[in-house]
């Protein structure tokens, strides 16, 4: 990379050495400093001595280049704005991850930095082995077109973009699209020959080496039909070219995630790329499925709204606030997946969408339970909503849904569900919701799996007639209200608790598999403890327990943890009556 030097804002800029060559000059002014320019391709760079006034338009007309991009982590590449100071940014970077201010100044441009920032000279290209290529393969090989009625004939073809070009030296060049051909490699009386077939044509090809012959045979699969393609982590600023062609206009599902994607800029400067914004999605008529999670998206792509096929849709993982009116065309969309975005409100519209049966709307900017849109979308089996700013359920209509998940909300003081609202719920989970002091669900029968670890609880009340895993270790509990019994009960988690002493119904479960009762303050477990046939796995860990109940029979037991307690001597042939045991961990 090589650029003539010139003076940006009283400040010389010195594009300095490539990577192989030792830079030496005189330490940079106070106000000034070096930063590392890459190409395009990152393969080349160059050192820039600028002031920290310099911005990147400066830049970019001192090398003249379009733009400035800025790539974070490795990651995300975005076009700076032509008023961003690049060697401010770079400071700013390195002082945020700790550097000082001499570390800042000599060592800001060393290239193991490059995975942690990095300015590029121009938009970044995309990587090499995508696999929709671009590149051209050249051949003058013979050719024969139909049965053995035609006759061979030498011509010059071109094989890109999916088609495969047979020039002629009069007449227009024969085409043929390899998006619907059978590819394969036959034999004939002139020798192996790649062989192309549709439903209207066959092509013969006789290359002169076999090399050439088993390069074009990869290629042409490759560029045959894909109703799949992944594009995720290339570092995309654009969608290839080869990809918008008519040929791959049939894609079905489409993986752009974790690229640095964008639509057409309104602003009013023009940018030089005609094509590859995310505008042009438009051409794949046929998607059902496109995922463009993780490309730093601000704005919902309003195209994405004219791919009417679309049944699954992923922009999870971006900065998007709001979804636009139009996403009502989407009248065939089953998933949706907004996680991890800036949504505060969903639009009205979105009700229109009503074959959705997912919707993730967890860890958003939402404050209430967004009622007028969910009760309106039939099909959801469940709510997604944790990670949100929900203080309060308040729903006064009845929902079919069987699943809940508010965890990591704002929920707090004592936490109650309506069952006229919720009478099929099965699955809830309010975990690590800090301020959750009480949970009385005893009005919920159906409710079969509940969630609420690492809460401030005090109080438990559930109704156990279909309770079969209950996760309530890490709280200050001292009692457990579950009635009637659960005599579905499998799994049962109050480890990390106050308990004194365990209810004696746990005896009587006819399905428990496991018990963790860890790091309380047990001094004794239940006499018939062991009498629960089908209890494997025991976890008592850390309490006060100083002696074990005797245990009957040939009980089922597979692993028993009990170190950390007050344990002198195990019950007489404790052993042969546990002939199942895999692990035991006594700490006497």
């Amino acid at each position: 990379m090589t650029s003539p030097n010139r003076n940006l804002n009283g400040c010389p800029t010195n594009p300095g050495p490539s990577n192989s060559e030792v830079f030496q000059s005189p330490s940079p002014l106070p106000n000034s400093g070096r930063i590392r320019l890459f190409s395009p391709e990152g393969d080349r760079s160059a050192l820039a001595t600028i002031s920290l006034d310099t911005t990147a338009v400066d830049l970019a007309k001192a090398y003249e280049v379009d733009s400035i991009y800025l790539q974070i982590g490795n990651l995300h590449i975005r076009n700076l704005s032509p008023r961003a100071r690049p060697l401010f940014i770079l400071r700013e970077f390195l002082a945020s991850l700790g550097h000082s201010e001499t570390a800042i100044r000599t060592r800001g441009t060393d290239l193991k930095f490059r995975h942690l920032i990095a300015f590029f000279l121009g938009r970044p290209v995309l990587q090499p082995n995508s696999v929709v290529r671009s590149e051209i393969l050249i051949a003058a090989c013979d050719v024969r077109k139909g049965k053995l009625v035609h006759r061979w004939s030498r011509h010059k073809c071109l094989l890109y973009n999916g088609c495969l070009r047979i020039q002629k030296e009069t007449g227009e060049d024969d085409v043929l699209s390899l998006a619907r051909c059978r590819v394969d490699v036959c034999e004939t009386r002139r020798g192996r020959c790649l062989r192309l077939q549709n439903s209207s044509s066959i092509v013969l090809l006789r290359f002169d080496d076999p090399e050439t012959l088993t390069m074009w045979s990869t290629r042409c699969r490759q560029s045959g039909h894909h109703r799949v393609c992944d594009l995720s982590d290339r570092k995309l600023t654009l969608l290839p070219e080869a990809l918008l062609c008519t040929d791959f206009s049939d894609i079905q599902q489409l993986n752009l995630r974790r690229n640095s994607l964008s639509a057409r800029s309104t602003s009013s400067t023009p940018s030089p790329a005609q094509v590859g914004w995310l505008d042009d999605l438009t051409r794949l008529v046929s998607l059902t499925t496109l995922d463009l999670s993780s490309n730093r998206l601000s704005t919902f792509p309003t195209s994405v709204t004219q791919l009417m096929n679309l049944r699954k849709l992923n922009f999870a993982s971006n900065c998007i606030q709001t979804l636009p009116s139009n996403v009502k065309l989407l009248k065939r969309l089953t998933s949706l997946d907004l996680e991890n975005n800036w949504i505060s409100i969903l639009p009205t519209h979105l009700t229109e969408c009503d074959q959705l049966i997912w919707l993730n709307l967890k860890f958003n900017r939402i404050k209430q339970v967004p009622e007028e849109v969910l009760l309106k979308l039939p099909h959801l089996a469940e709510w997604c909503l944790a990670g949100n700013y929900i203080e309060t359920i308040v729903i006064d209509q009845p929902t079919a849904i069987g699943r809940l998940d508010l965890r990591r909300t704002s929920l707090s003081g004592c936490f109650r569900l309506p069952s006229s609202c919720f009478d099929q719920l099965t699955f809830l989970d309010i975990r690590d919701n800090c301020s959750v002091s009480t949970v009385h669900l005893t009005n919920m029968p159906s409710l079969q799996v509940l969630h609420c670890e690492r809460l401030q609880l005090t109080s438990l009340h559930l109704n156990g007639q279909n309770l079969t895993h209950l996760h309530a270790h890490h709280n200050m509990l001292d009692c457990l209200i579950i009635m009637p019994v659960p005599l579905h009960l499998v799994f049962i988690d109050i480890s990390h608790n106050n308990f004194d002493s365990l209810p004696d119904w746990l005896c009587d479960l006819p399905q428990i598999d496991c018990l963790r009762v860890s790091n309380n303050r047990l001094s004794a477990l239940p006499d018939r403890i062991f009498a629960a046939a089908s209890m494997r796995y025991l976890y008592c860990k850390n309490n006060k327990i100083k002696s074990l109940p005797d245990p009957v029979e040939n009980i089922g037991l597979v692993s028993c943890v009990v170190y950390g307690n007050q344990l002198t001597e195990l019950p007489r042939e404790f052993f042969r009556k546990c002939s199942r045991f895999a692990l035991i961990f006594n700490g006497f």
